[in-house]
């Protein structure tokens, strides 16, 4: 979780994550009842009592987060879609030539 900028940029990585890992339990919660309670509960001490959206007596009295469209970056999603495509290419090459995933890799090449 580190940055180039330093503390500034862990602070900023571990909060994304914190939310990342609240919402998710927030949206399973109506599957698996019991788990996200549980989770919820441990991850309730990161969360300030006067945050009326994601603080409450259990993770069922919170209600499902709305996304933001403006978040939404087709940069980032055209990069993932790309790196997405080259590790399944990697993948293919191994199967034709009978390369175990578990063994890395000397070198790869990316053109």
């Amino acid at each position: 979780m580190k940055g180039e900028e330093g503390i500034e940029d862990q602070f900023v990585s571990l909060n994304t994550l914190f939310d990342v890992l609240l919402n998710t339990t927030i949206m399973m919660s109506c599957i698996t009842p019991f788990l996200s309670e549980h989770i919820y509960q441990n991850m309730k001490n990161g969360v300030s009592k006067d945050n009326k959206q994601y603080y409450a007596d259990s993770i069922h009295f919170l209600s499902i987060p709305e996304f933001d469209e403006n978040l939404i970056s087709e940069e980032i999603e055209k990069m993932i879609q790309r790196m997405q495509s080259t590790i399944e290419i990697g993948r293919k090459i191994r199967d034709n030539n009978n390369e175990s995933i578990k063994h890395p890799l000397n070198t790869v090449i990316i053109v």
